[in-house]
């Protein structure tokens, strides 16, 4: 059974069979029809982080939590455009409603995971990213999204002890801006 409406499912499937300029095109006449709707301002600010507008995108995810503040991939998406974009205190402010789906949901582990990763809490952050995706049966494409993450991760930290440095010694700033300028580049 099919419960989307039936201005959803042609946004979707004309989504799928064009390329992004007029994928944006049909977004954004889909959001002018159906003002009401937080689920295409959801698929609008994923078109514009796509088209590297972080500015347009993080005004269509606040659109849509104002339309429905509970929307939590919305304010995990948020929340994540604020964290990547070099503002993990705006991050963790978005995303302190995430608190009430409990903690075994798998984006309060994803959140969880970027509050350890702000902190510096490397092993903390892959630990809660991992029980994540474990958690996460109905998005998958977060799943490769946060999967890169945790590489990312990995990667920052064996590059830092591979040049034979310490890095508990090291500006811990500089793994972080690592990170998030390359996380933000695999978007």
């Amino acid at each position: 059974m099919n419960t989307l409406p039936e201005y959803l499912e042609t946004v979707l499937t004309g989504m799928r069979q064009v390329g992004p300029g007029e994928s944006l095109a049909r977004l954004q006449a889909a959001v002018e029809a159906h003002p009401e709707d937080p689920r295409l301002l959801l698929l609008l600010a994923g078109e514009y982080a796509q088209n590297r507008e972080y500015d347009r995108a993080e005004g269509a995810y606040t659109a849509a939590l104002l339309q429905a503040p509970d929307f939590a991939i919305a304010r995990f998406q948020l929340g994540l455009l604020q964290f990547t974009s070099g503002r993990p205190s705006s991050a963790l402010v978005t995303w302190v409603p995430l608190e009430i789906l409990g903690r075994d949901h798998y984006l309060y582990l994803f959140k969880e995971g970027f509050a350890a990763l702000a902190q510096d809490q490397f092993d903390e952050a892959i630990r809660c990213l991992e029980a994540g995706i474990r958690q996460n049966a109905e998005n998958p494409p977060l799943n490769q999204d946060m999967q890169l993450m945790i590489q990312r991760i990995r990667e920052a930290r064996s590059e830092t002890s591979s040049d034979g440095s310490d890095p508990s010694v090291e500006d811990p700033q500089a793994d972080a801006h690592f990170l998030l300028s390359n996380y933000g580049k695999v978007q």
